[in-house]
């Protein structure tokens, strides 16, 4: 006679870093046996035996295998993983419960060119892409730093819930006093929160306006000034 036995409660890691614990195996009956230890497939979960698989154990004393698992990236909640035993036709078996923690995890992508150049006067965007990578909702604001004096800028939409697996798209629009300076400034937006972060920074460009033209360069949309008669 023999019995198996896992951890007592049940175990939470995040799923790609995984968790090392044990399973005994008591034997209760009387001769000294080799037990071996099977891991039973389970959706989701990867799960190695760190020890041998096979271990001896004497009439009345416990032997323990030392097993990892992971979970597969991306995944969350609760699943469970089995393992059994069999010696003289006798199979048993014993179950772990396992919580695969959520993610959160955020990218913020720009335009392919990593600068927006203004003129004095004008206005000029950028469209950037913001999304959930993890597998936990995220509650995001937007911070921009850097801007220097006569910009004015805006963020659309400048927080957000933002769902698992979801994108949207992120509308930057700055506008530059008539007496802005001509210069090259770093500007960074960063949406944060629920733990994470992400960062896009880019050069905005304070043109001179003869400089200006009517149509994009690239990915960076120039702006004719407003012109007043």
């Amino acid at each position: 006679n023999f019995s198996l036995s896992g951890p007592a409660t049940p175990l939470s890691f995040e799923p790609t870093s995984g968790a090392t614990y044990e399973v005994r195996v008591d034997n209760d009956g009387s001769d000294e046996v080799t037990f071996y230890l099977n891991v039973e497939p389970a959706s989701t979960l990867t799960t190695v035996l760190v020890t041998a698989s096979g271990v001896t154990v004497a009439h009345g004393e416990t032997g323990i295998w030392s097993v990892n698992t992971k979970g597969d990236a991306g995944t969350a909640g609760a699943f469970v993983q089995t393992f059994s035993a069999s010696y003289a036709g006798q199979t048993t078996d014993v179950s772990v419960d396992i919580h695969l923690l959520e993610v959160p995890e955020v990218t913020l992508t720009g335009p392919g060119e990593d600068r927006l150049l203004v003129a004095p006067g004008g206005v000029s965007s950028m469209n950037l892409s913001l999304t959930n990578t993890g597998t936990a909702n995220l509650s995001l604001a937007s911070l921009l730093s850097g801007l220097p004096a006569g910009i004015t800028a805006s963020v659309s939409p400048s927080s957000l819930m933002l769902n698992t697996s979801s994108s949207v798209v992120i509308h930057l629009t700055v506008e530059a006093a008539a007496a802005a300076s001509p210069a090259s400034h770093e500007v960074d937006l960063t949406f944060s929160g629920d733990g994470v972060s992400a960062l896009v920074g880019f050069d905005l460009v304070i043109v001179e306006r003869s400089d200006v033209i009517a149509n994009g360069v690239g990915d960076v949309l120039l702006a004719t000034p407003t012109q007043t008669t």
